[in-house]
C-alpha cells in the first residue's frame, strides 16, 4: 500500500501486472490517465477541505487491484 507524501497529495502504489484501478468518491470529478509503467501514481487534489478532517483520502492495494476512496464530510461534518 503507498502513502501520502507530506504534502497529502500524492500516493505511489506499484503494480506487477497492468493495474486494475478502482475510485470511488462522493464529491467532485474524476480524471484518470493511462500509462506504460507498472507504477500507478494517484494525485488528489482539492480545495476547501482539510485532510483528515474533512476529507478522508484511503487507498489498498491488493495484488494488481488498486482501490483508492476519497470522502468528504456532509453538512453535519461527518465522513461518509
Amino acid at each position: 500500500m503507498g502513502s501520502l507524501v507530506p504534502d497529502g497529495r500524492l500516493k505511489f502504489l506499484s503494480a506487477a501486472e497492468r493495474a486494475s484501478v478502482h475510485i470511488d468518491t462522493n464529491d467532485r470529478s474524476v480524471s484518470v490517465t493511462a500509462g506504460e509503467a507498472k507504477q500507478v501514481e494517484v494525485r488528489v487534489e482539492y480545495q476547501g477541505y482539510q485532510l483528515d478532517k474533512t476529507l478522508h483520502i484511503d487507498a489498498s492495494q491488493q495484488g494488481d487491484r488498486i482501490t483508492l476512496t476519497a470522502r468528504t464530510a456532509d453538512r453535519t461534518g461527518v465522513i461518509r
